[in-house]
């Protein structure tokens, strides 16, 4: 996992980019995949490898498979089933 961030502290609304990396995990009790505010996600789609790597959220849309290498904002996040 890494961290993608600046060196102070600032309001999402003001940093003045469209798109933002959001958290995501799989809840233990309902075996679901959520964003770290607890929302259900409904579909999580995987590379050949059956890797995940990296969700890109923007208000009403999460896009996939963006390198962890971005000058977006955020937790950027690889997964795999086992």
């Amino acid at each position: 996992m890494t961290v993608h961030g600046r060196d102070d502290h600032e309001a999402a609304s003001k940093l003045g980019i469209q798109y933002f990396w959001v958290g995501l995990y799989k809840d233990i009790v309902d075996a679901k995949w959520k964003f770290t505010n607890n929302e259900t996600v409904t579909y999580v789609p995987l590379d050949r490898e059956n890797i995940y790597t990296c969700a890109l959220g923007f208000p009403t849309f999460v896009s996939h498979g963006y390198p962890c290498e971005s000058e977006y904002f955020g937790i950027c996040q690889k997964y795999a089933y086992s």
